[in-house]
């Protein structure tokens, strides 16, 4: 089943650790536990969340994601969601071989 052809399927868990005073994403782990260690260690108000994700389209080197995130994927394995980054930049600095792309990935409760 491929992304490519519209056949996105529902992922398992991501962990999102949520700034609950302001309300936004600081981080998404598939690790549960370091989720859970961030919100335990970090000042300020943070809990920890649970994800399902959505894998989109491809984005062009120029392009910016819909929504702030940025899937960085396997080009080997197939759809394979390594990372999801919320910065651009860094996110293309792991993507700088041809074995990583990065696409839109949609997050859902």
């Amino acid at each position: 089943m491929s992304c490519a052809s519209g056949s996105c399927k529902l992922s398992d868990a991501v962990w999102g650790v949520v700034d609950e005073s302001a309300n936004t994403l600081h981080r998404l782990t598939f690790s549960k536990q370091l989720a859970q260690h961030i919100v335990d260690t970090i000042p300020g108000n943070y809990s920890l969340r649970k994800f399902h994700y959505r894998l989109r389209d491809k984005l062009q080197s120029n392009e910016k994601s819909r929504n702030g995130l940025y899937a960085i994927v396997s080009s080997i394995k197939q759809d394979l969601v390594l990372r999801i980054g919320l910065s651009k930049e860094v996110s293309e600095l792991l993507t700088q071989d041809d074995s990583r792309y990065l696409a839109n990935i949609e997050l859902m409760s």
